[in-house]
């Protein structure tokens, strides 16, 4: 990690800021996000397809319970820390060193996909039988969870070292936080909301209006839905990379440390 020539540069943001700063990633990396996005999403979105078309009726889609529309919604929000895993890594290696090598990306995919399955699909799973929220609470608690285990790699079990796990770093992490995480999160619901919809009726114009196709609700809720929101998790898992970086700026004085670097390089070179 080299905290002195870094993509982005190491500061304290607001949320609109860091919106704008993913925006930014987005226009100069559009491409390899977009293939570490839909490496892990057609995959998924196949299995989306396969349980959603059990269930719809292809006949009367306004006769379909709205329940199993909202399957479809909590399957995505279950599977967007899995589908973004490889963003992450990808955004974790330009920032800190402008490049990026895929072998040691898959390599640390595979690493950690162990602890990745655990915490956000088996534990967020029993979280979510046992609680009717229980989709909700990790972004709520410990919305930086997946950066933790993909970037910082720590231990699962404890050892006689006392390294730190996985699980106490999170805590760590994100405590004293509750009330600006809870913000972000209401402005990442609320924005997101109308990312997908802004999207989806964009799609459903365009098709009419230029092309005269009528996208019936059947198609809508199989392919572009899952489109919209495949589109807008990738934005956001951008943002949520760099509110990390902002919450461990704020916790562990990045920027200065960053400043210190700098300045001592300064002073060798002067030495000089």
């Amino acid at each position: 990690m080299n905290l002195e020539h870094t993509e982005i540069t190491i500061r304290e943001r607001n949320y609109l800021e860091l919106m704008d700063l993913a925006l930014q990633l987005l226009r100069f990396h559009w491409w390899s996000l977009l293939i570490t996005l839909a490496v892990i999403a057609i995959p998924l979105s196949l299995a989306n397809f396969w349980i959603i078309s059990g269930i719809l009726d292809p006949d009367n889609l306004r006769d379909t319970p709205k329940s199993q529309i909202w399957l479809l919604v909590l399957l995505m929000l279950w599977e967007a820390p899995l589908g973004t895993a490889l963003m992450t890594l990808y955004l974790g290696q330009i920032t800190f060193t402008r490049t990026v090598d895929w072998n040691r990306l898959c390599q640390d995919y595979l690493g950690s996909l162990l602890q990745l399955l655990w915490f956000q699909g088996i534990l967020r799973s029993l979280t979510a039988c046992l609680l009717l929220v229980g989709l909700f609470i990790p972004h709520l608690a410990w919305p930086y969870l997946t950066e933790v285990i993909l970037l910082e790699r720590n231990h699962f079990f404890s050892h006689p070292g006392k390294q730190i796990t996985t699980w106490r770093r999170s805590r760590n992490l994100h405590r004293h936080f509750a009330g600006d995480l809870f913000t972000r999160w209401l402005s990442t619901m609320v924005t997101a909301c109308i990312l997908v919809t802004a999207i989806l009726l964009g799609i459903y114009t365009t098709a009419f209006g230029l092309f005269g196709i009528l996208l019936t609700p059947l198609i809508i809720v199989q392919w572009y839905a899952p489109l919209a929101i495949w589109i807008v998790i990738g934005f956001f898992a951008v943002v949520r990379f760099l509110a990390y970086l902002d919450l461990r700026i704020r916790r562990e004085g990045w920027e200065v440390e960053l400043l210190m670097r700098s300045e001592a390089a300064r002073l060798r070179r002067m030495a000089v």
